[in-house]
């Protein structure tokens, strides 16, 4: 029991240390005086040989009214799959050519508590492109 308070109360010691170090402001000197002006920003972006995900915080000084804006990575778990060769559902929204809707890169796996799919399809006919996201509960063992 003295474990579980001791891992509670060093994971709330540690959010209070990053909150009087993030509202520290370098152009007056003080601490605790950063204050959010604009909601976070959650970016995701997925390259062919990478996915990164950042998120943007906007603060400004309620002393002296400077503002900052800080960018950092955030942890992702994340791979690839191959992908599939034949489709069942292989017509395009677009052009309506039956056969033409190929997955043109490999498909990204995100997992979270629920894993996300995200597979990317273009036509050979008419070049639409298209992004499907499904979504699955993962089963923990």
């Amino acid at each position: 029991m003295s474990e579980i308070v001791f891992l509670y109360m060093f994971g709330y010691y540690r959010a209070i240390a990053n909150y009087c170090t993030d509202s520290y402001c370098e152009k007056c000197g003080k601490y605790l005086v950063f204050e959010e002006f604009q909601a976070p920003l959650v970016t995701e972006e997925s390259k062919i040989d990478a996915y990164t995900k950042t998120l943007t915080q906007y603060w400004h000084c309620i002393n002296c009214g400077y503002e900052d804006i800080k960018v950092e990575p955030q942890p992702i778990d994340h791979y690839h799959e191959k992908r599939q060769g034949n489709l069942k559902e292989d017509t395009c929204e677009e052009c309506g050519e039956e056969h033409a809707i190929e997955e043109y890169r490999n498909t990204d796996v995100l997992n979270y508590i629920l894993k996300k799919k995200i597979r990317y399809f273009k036509c050979r006919n008419c070049g639409y492109h298209e992004i499907r996201l499904s979504k699955r509960f993962r089963i923990i063992k």
